[in-house]
């Protein structure tokens, strides 16, 4: 048996599938602009609902400073995730050439909000460029 076969997380059935990424207007918070994708299936786009949410959460979360972020340049990723999950990623350029990040998701109509994904610490440095 190959390395390849004996590690990961990849069900051996798993088929990816193709999904749009749409932009939409950025999110200006004051001293920090993030421009917006959403991403999900070309069939099951992302509902205005749920992007408004989405982006007063953010709203939200910077101006009660549980962002974490000011006089940073980045973007958002809205990805929907089967029928109801969404991650809600926020990335930020930080010294000159890093990639710091914060997670949120929301999972089904039971949930009613955004909440930050349960990691250690927050707003973190993911990779260099």
């Amino acid at each position: 048996m190959s390395v390849l076969e004996r590690v990961g997380d990849v069900a051996p059935g798993y088929r990816h599938v193709t999904k749009l990424i749409t932009p939409a207007e950025p999110l200006a918070l004051d001293d920090a602009v993030l421009k917006w994708h959403d991403v999900a299936r070309a069939e099951a786009p992302v509902p205005d609902e749920i992007r408004d949410l989405a982006r007063s959460a953010l709203v939200d979360a910077f101006r009660s400073g549980a962002l974490g972020i000011g006089g940073e340049l980045g973007f958002v990723i809205l990805h929907r995730c089967g029928q109801g999950f969404y991650f809600l990623i926020v990335a930020t350029w930080r010294n000159d050439n890093e990639v710091w990040e914060t997670v949120w998701a929301k999972d089904g109509d039971g949930d009613p909000a955004f909440r930050p994904w349960t990691v250690e610490g927050t707003h973190r440095p993911t990779f260099c460029v």
